[in-house]
């Protein structure tokens, strides 16, 4: 806004400069008036919708704080299904929905902050291939069920 008053001042001063007389001279010194005029008027615009913006922003945090109030948090709702793990690299506390744990297309669950591996989800052939191991005890020695 401030660079369209800047080029129309510099208008004003290349006219008088010139010294345009006659009737072209009054016609360009009208149009920059008007020029000048539309300037003032825009910068006004934008003040009254910057003004109005940060209206329609404290607005919308009210109508939020009053969904909150009337409807309940949501969140609180989401978190309950949700399992919490601290992260053992970046002790980042990681929260992912229990479905995770039955999806057949999740083989692990990374840290979104770091990439370190949480959790990794083991099929039902794996853990029944755990079982059918042989166990040692601490001596290195096998164990039999």
């Amino acid at each position: 806004m401030e660079q369209l008053e800047a080029r129309v001042a510099y208008l004003r001063g290349l006219a008088e400069g010139v010294g345009v007389k006659g009737p072209e001279g009054r016609i360009l010194d009208e149009v920059i008036r008007v020029m000048d005029q539309m300037a003032k008027r825009m910068r006004e615009l934008e003040v009254r919708v910057d003004d109005q913006e940060a209206h329609l922003e404290a607005l919308d945090e009210d109508l939020a704080d009053l969904e909150v109030y009337v409807y309940g948090d949501d969140e609180e709702e989401e978190d309950a299904d949700a399992l919490a793990l601290e992260c053992p690299n970046c002790e980042e506390t990681v929260l992912f929905d229990d479905d995770v744990l039955t999806a057949d297309d999740v083989d692990e669950v990374c840290c979104p902050a770091c990439g370190e591996t949480l959790l990794t989800v083991d099929g039902v052939e794996e853990a029944e291939r755990e079982d059918d191991a042989p166990r040692a005890d601490h001596e290195g020695q096998p164990v039999h069920a």
